[in-house]
């Protein structure tokens, strides 16, 4: 019996011995790793070239966009966006990913830090992706703690926020050795993407939640640990905001000029009982994304995450991260059209992008046909073209009924054989019936 009382004690003690040995061994996720970043060396001449021109030059950093974008600032005072070359990591911009959050301040972080920026381009002259927005690039940087150059494309990879996407040929990919290790080291530590585990700055579970209900609860300014944000909705520490749901039309679109080509939208709710418009704006990527094909004057239901942007005093919050079938299909947390028509624009102000937002909601001025008057309303029939290109509109007019409150400021504009621009709500799907209220204006 004492036999096996010393065993049984042996057992639960090397069993312990075992669990604190994994314990001790076990990767930390927010340690950042560089033992396989810190074998690859910075050999080529950087001092007084120029990246664009040269292929390699210094820089300093300007913006961060996310894990593989970043903006710099040249030695010549240009400023220009460069994609991280051999690697990409998830989204955290227009689209929100698992580990995109994390992945983007990791790279901000580490380049908030640095010292020194070279960049090196991936041919001479420097080349820009398939976008023709941003160049293609290695960067490389050192900060207090280091004396040599460490290539943060490498250290990306190895820290299990991106996959090694590079390829055996050395032409193309001439530090591909190191990548393969690196992907390896990152899957064998299970680190990120690499993991099963949770991301604490990601989350599936929309809130449900009004434009204004948003900004009237944004704010918390007992909340000092968080800068004053609403915790639930806005991490600041982490720049990171909650997934949220809400209806609203699409009345606006801006295509950034930039170089970029950009879309964001601005999403709208309207309350009838105050006569008052919520917004948000919409960040939708570029027009080859399925997000950008969303179309003005359509209600949808949208689920997308919460973003600050902006610079110095100004703060603008938009939501990011949709996802969006054009063709309809159902989607796990996508956003959807509820309702097809609900926001019309009888103005030939609206600008037409190609024709991918605005042909179904848009037409020519109205020309005004009988008019009704009451105390209360006054109601009208008035018929216009469809909008089918940058000037052009369908041969055959369409007729609608148009309810105006008498107490318009421009309802003295309402005359029968008149052409009026307008903006209005059609709230019945397809029933032609379309209302102005008193803070739409009649031109």
């Amino acid at each position: 019996m004492k036999r096996k009382l010393i065993c049984l004690l042996l057992v639960v003690v090397l069993a312990a011995s075992c669990l604190a040995m994994l314990a001790a061994c076990k990767t930390d996720p927010d340690k950042v790793y560089d033992k396989v970043t810190k074998k690859l060396k910075l050999t080529k001449d950087f001092e007084d070239k120029d990246f664009i021109s040269d292929g390699i030059g210094r820089a300093t950093l300007n913006r961060c966009t996310d894990g593989d974008t970043t903006n710099f600032r040249l030695a010549s005072g240009k400023v220009i966006a460069v994609r991280y070359y051999q690697i990409d990591t998830p989204e955290s911009t227009g689209g929100v990913e698992k580990w995109g959050k994390k992945a983007s301040n990791f790279t901000k972080k580490i380049l908030e830090a640095a010292t020194e920026i070279v960049l090196e381009a991936t041919a001479t002259p420097a080349k820009k992706d398939a976008y023709g927005t941003r160049y293609l690039g290695y960067v490389w940087y050192r900060n207090s703690e280091s004396e040599s150059f460490k290539c943060l494309n490498l250290q990306i990879v190895e820290n299990g926020f991106s996959k090694n996407t590079g390829t055996v040929t050395a032409a193309d990919y001439p530090y591909n050795d190191y990548f393969t290790q690196a992907e390896e080291a990152a899957s064998r530590n299970a680190l990120h993407i690499w993991s099963n585990d949770e991301d604490s700055l990601y989350n599936d579970s929309p809130i449900d939640i009004t434009i204004k209900q948003f900004y009237a609860t944004i704010m918390d300014e007992a909340n000092e640990e968080n800068g004053g944000y609403n915790e639930e909705l806005y991490n600041a520490a982490e720049n990171s905001g909650a997934k949220i749901r809400f209806e609203a039309y699409l009345s606006d679109l801006t295509v950034s000029d930039n170089g970029n080509g950009t879309y964001t939208f601005v999403a709208t709710q309207y309350d009838p009982d105050e006569d008052k418009y919520y917004s948000l704006n919409l960040y939708c990527m570029y027009v080859t994304y399925p997000q950008a094909k969303l179309r003005l004057g359509e209600l949808y239901t949208i689920i997308g995450s919460i973003q600050r942007h902006g610079e110095g005093s100004r703060e603008d919050w938009q939501i990011s991260g949709l996802t969006y079938n054009e063709m309809g299909l159902t989607m796990k947390d996508g956003t959807t059209v509820k309702q097809s028509g609900y926001y019309l624009f009888f103005d030939r102000g609206v600008k037409w992008y190609s024709g991918k937002n605005a042909a179904l909601n848009v037409y020519d001025k109205v020309t005004v046909g009988d008019v009704t008057k009451t105390d209360t309303e006054i109601t009208f029939k008035g018929t216009a073209k469809k909008r089918t290109g940058d000037t052009t509109y369908a041969e055959q007019a369409t007729e609608f009924t148009f309810t105006v409150p008498a107490d318009h400021p421009d309802a003295s504009k309402i005359v029968k054989g008149k052409t009026l621009t307008l903006h209005g709500f059609q709230f019945e799907a397809n029933s032609g019936n379309i209302t102005v209220p008193v803070s739409q204006s009649i031109g």
